[in-house]
């Protein structure tokens, strides 16, 4: 017997894997009993959604780490100035 993606499918063993995994239950994001021909699939637009937002996020800390890097360097150059002043 051939599995399809309908009604016919049962999604509860991929579910618990996920959720043995870590996933959290809202972000399992389910097209249940929708083929992929059909036009319109929720599932796949939330689960797109989310992809961007987690894109800006890392981007943002990324952001913030390359700040605090150009800080520490600064400071250090500035440390072997005074200390190069010192003598």
């Amino acid at each position: 017997m051939t599995s399809r993606s309908t009604d016919e499918q049962d999604l509860t063993a991929q579910r618990d894997r996920l959720r043995e995994l870590g996933v959290a239950e809202k972000r399992i994001y389910l097209d249940h009993g929708l083929t992929g021909t059909n036009r319109k699939r929720p599932g796949l637009d939330q689960a797109l959604a989310a992809v961007p937002m987690g894109k800006m996020f890392f981007t943002i800390l990324a952001t913030f780490a390359e700040f605090e890097v150009d800080l520490l360097r600064m400071r250090t150059r500035e440390g072997m100035a005074v200390a190069r002043a010192k003598g």
